[in-house]
């Protein structure tokens, strides 16, 4: 997998760093790279369904691995990318999912060292607030254009 993601990131340096955790569903780790740090969240279990049962056993176990695991992150790709285009709250910017040929996924996303909340809570409030409100103002935005483009 390693070589897989030193080849998506077009990087010929990956060295974790022991920052990281884990927990029920994925793992993840920051990893320093050519260009600076990354972090990775791998899930090679996935969310395996039990209708596998079959001679194929294994071999669909293994698909059904790489589908969901890719579903999940390209999920979180996409919401990733929607959150920053409302330049509301910072998140981490998301680079590229890559598959696990032995099952699984990873996201490999910029590296944002993380503090306490706590104190940033009021903020953080009114950030959400903000990014929610986008939607609104987009379809506002467009109602008011198409209603002087008719």
């Amino acid at each position: 997998m390693d070589d897989l993601l030193k080849k998506a990131l077009k990087t010929t340096k990956l060295r974790g760093t022991g920052i990281g955790g884990s927990g029920c569903i994925n793992t993840g780790e920051c990893y320093d790279t050519d260009t600076g740090r990354v972090f990775i969240k791998q899930n090679p279990k996935a969310m395996v369904s039990v209708c596998c049962i079959s001679v194929f056993k294994s071999y669909k176990r293994q698909v059904l691995r790489q589908i969901k695991a890719r579903l999940m992150f390209d999920g979180e790709y996409a919401s990733l990318s929607a959150i920053l285009e409302t330049n509301t709250v910072r998140v981490p910017r998301p680079i590229v999912v890559v598959d696990n040929p032995a099952g699984g996924a990873a996201l490999a996303m910029e590296y944002v060292k993380m503090t306490s909340l706590a104190k940033h809570s009021a903020e953080l409030g009114k950030q959400l607030a903000n990014m929610h409100l986008d939607n609104e103002q987009k379809q506002l935005k467009s109602q008011s254009s198409s209603i002087h483009s008719s």
